[in-house]
């Protein structure tokens, strides 16, 4: 019988030695607490604690990607919807690459399954403060991630996050937005097309330049009308001298320019004000030309973003009998209607990111429209914003009023910011205990939902 109490006694010994070292030595350095963890190519990354390598007095958050991948640690917190919200944080980094060279991979705050981020960091660089504003549109609930890789982008090296923060800021209802029309002078840009190194160049005409300041004056009065006053913009128009170096390329719309080809260029201008829209203005030399006609595929592109603002590109032609941006009464009287259109892609996206449910800006012929001689679809964008596009029913559909006020979130909706209960970090054992115990209620909630959701199509 006493033999039996020394081995019941030396078990209990053994377990306290084996959960202090499990708690006091091993847990800590790998313990995310309430974050839950993702990563799209297995074996690739790490997650760790760092006691060493950290900001203030906590243990910062390691993402170590030894192989191209994108991994991140998030929590879902809750949010009203159609309010402004701001996240930041502070983060390290040492030898980030991202694959392919892209630009918009590295280090960042991002709304999971979005393409919504904030600044990406990337190369070594000591700690720096980088912060995600964005609105929560109609979502109750979001997914707030450090991440190390991208959306669309993969990276590699190693990234550390310390001091997380989350506010709140103040909606902005205002329906008087701020454009910012960039003029490239040139391009000139090296692209490799069907493994060959190509070059183009261009430069911005002075009839060019001429259609730039008329397109967006009488951008801004229509806008105005077609909203019948529900919208109103001003605009800079600002000269880009710095040539155009680098082009993107996707597969449906060959090579354009990305906010990150000309970042560094227009960044100055975007630092010292607040825009609601840009666009990217530039000539074009000899790629995405049409064969048949010598003039280009498209000469607008709409509805990309740049950190929560939206922007779109507009190309110029040289070519004298391109009549598309000019005005002219025996050909074209809608002069302003590609960036019209551009822009209405984004006012789209947001309508349908709010929730709203508004007919496709491509869809015009569904509807019984047709582009005509001297107006193209002027018809068609002004029913169209005015919400008058009539559905078989009878019904009239369109741009949703509430979308001419729901402006991107600026860093002037915090100038009275309000800390909010959103990231939260484990400071001690018992919070790490239920950080495990809500970690795990949420898996299995996650589980049910799928098992729910695969009955129901199953049945269906």
């Amino acid at each position: 019988m006493e033999k039996r109490k020394k081995s019941n006694i030396g078990s209990t010994l053994f377990t306290l030695i084996l959960l202090i070292v499990v708690f006091g030595f091993i847990y800590p350095r790998f313990s995310f607490g309430y974050f839950m963890k993702s990563v799209r190519e297995n074996d690739t990354s790490s997650f760790s604690r760092d006691h060493e390598i950290k900001y203030s007095e906590q243990a910062s958050y390691k993402i170590e990607n030894e192989d191209y991948s994108d991994a991140l640690f998030y929590q879902t917190v809750s949010v009203i919807p159609n309010t402004t919200y701001r996240v930041s944080c502070m983060v390290k980094t040492e030898n980030v690459e991202n694959f392919e060279n892209t630009k918009t991979g590295g280090a960042q705050i991002a709304i999971a399954g979005t393409s919504e981020k904030s600044e990406n960091v990337y190369g070594t660089q000591d700690w720096k403060r980088i912060e995600l504003l964005f609105n929560s549109k109609n979502r109750e609930e979001v997914n707030i991630a450090f991440r190390l890789g991208g959306y669309n982008d993969e990276s590699k090296g190693v990234a550390y996050f310390s001091d997380f923060k989350m506010e709140q800021g103040a909606q902005d209802y205002d329906n008087s937005w701020y454009f910012a029309c960039f003029v490239f002078e040139r391009i000139d840009a090296t692209y490799e097309e069907d493994g060959e190194i190509k070059h183009t160049k261009a430069t911005m005409t002075q009839r060019n330049r001429e259609d730039i300041y008329d397109d967006m004056s009488r951008l801004k009065r229509t806008i105005q009308e077609f909203s019948k006053g529900k919208m109103e913009i001003t605009y800079d128009i600002l000269t880009i001298s710095d040539p155009v170096a680098s082009l993107t390329y996707d597969e449906e719309n060959g090579y354009y320019i990305d906010v990150y080809d000309v970042l560094e260029s227009i960044q100055p201008y975007l630092e010292k004000t607040e825009y609601d829209h840009l666009f990217l203005a530039s000539p074009f030399g000899d790629i995405n030309m049409s064969e048949e006609t010598g003039l280009p595929l498209w000469v607008g592109l709409g509805g990309m973003d740049y950190n929560g603002i939206g922007y779109s590109n507009v190309r110029l032609s040289q070519a004298e009998n391109d009549y598309t941006l000019r005005y002219d009464t025996r050909i074209n009287t809608f002069p302003e209607e590609v960036f019209l259109h551009e822009f209405l892609h984004t006012l789209e996206r947001n309508a349908k990111e709010y929730g709203y449910e508004v007919p496709a800006l491509h869809d015009y012929r569904q509807y019984g429209y047709e582009d005509q001689s001297y107006i193209g679809l002027k018809d068609w964008y002004e029913a169209y914003m005015q919400g008058e596009i009539l559905e078989e029913d009878g019904t009239k559909v369109g741009l949703p009023e509430q979308v001419y006020s729901s402006k991107p979130a600026q860093l002037s909706n915090f100038q009275v910011a309000t800390e909010v209960e959103g990231i939260k970090e484990t400071t001690n054992i018992f919070e790490e205990v239920l950080s495990i115990i809500e970690r795990t209620k949420y898996i299995f909630n996650q589980i049910n939902h799928q098992e729910i959701e695969q009955t129901v199509i199953g049945e269906a």
